[in-house]
């Protein structure tokens, strides 16, 4: 059987320690949050028309970057906004749009009072003076649109997204210290 120094020990702990880390993927460095829109309502009245409903679902928000993810909001009124990302946003505003048919737009938006931070914990109102639901349309070259009013409602942050983490490293790194202490545990021999 082959005998080691403690050097070359150590030197073969180090040596795999290095080529795990460069070997493993990185972990991500911020996770995105996911909240729930709460007791959000919708008010719609036109001539007098009126009718109300209600905002479901979820949303993931980092923090870090400022930017939405994996956006799944149902409006009683008019269906779901499923969305991968929502660009134009802001930790301030959560803006969706989606067009049925070729001409016919639906425009979300939700202004909270107070910017999404990202943690857990968090709750953030919704402006009800400023979001809304709008339907616009042409009308034979004539632009229509209809909004509903969101008179109630806020978002609260729930759980943290998975975050990947190298399964190998930590496993490498014990064997390195198991090698090392048995090592020690053992008479020492030197080998050239």
């Amino acid at each position: 059987m082959m005998q080691f120094s403690q050097a070359k020990w150590i030197a073969l702990a180090v040596g795999t320690t290095a080529v795990a880390m460069t070997a493993t993927p990185k972990p991500v460095e911020a996770a995105a949050v996911k909240y729930n829109l709460q007791g959000v309502t919708l008010s719609f009245e036109q001539g007098g028309f009126s009718q109300t409903g209600n905002l479901t679902g979820s949303f993931f928000f980092d923090g870090t970057t400022n930017e939405f993810s994996d956006i799944a909001i149902n409006s009683s009124l008019s269906g779901g906004y499923i969305a991968a990302s929502a660009p134009g946003s802001t930790a301030s505003q959560l803006s969706l749009s989606r067009t049925i048919f070729s001409a016919l737009n639906l425009d979300l938006l939700l202004n909270f009072t107070s910017p999404l931070t990202g943690a857990l914990g968090d709750i953030a109102a919704i402006d009800t003076t400023t979001s809304s639901e709008t339907l616009s349309f042409n009308f034979f070259g004539f632009p229509v649109s209809a909004s509903a009013s969101i008179s109630s409602g806020f978002v609260t942050s729930g759980s943290v997204a998975a975050i990947p983490t190298p399964a190998l490293l930590p496993g490498l790194v014990g064997l390195g210290v198991a090698v090392l202490r048995k090592r020690k545990s053992s008479p020492s021999t030197q080998e050239d």
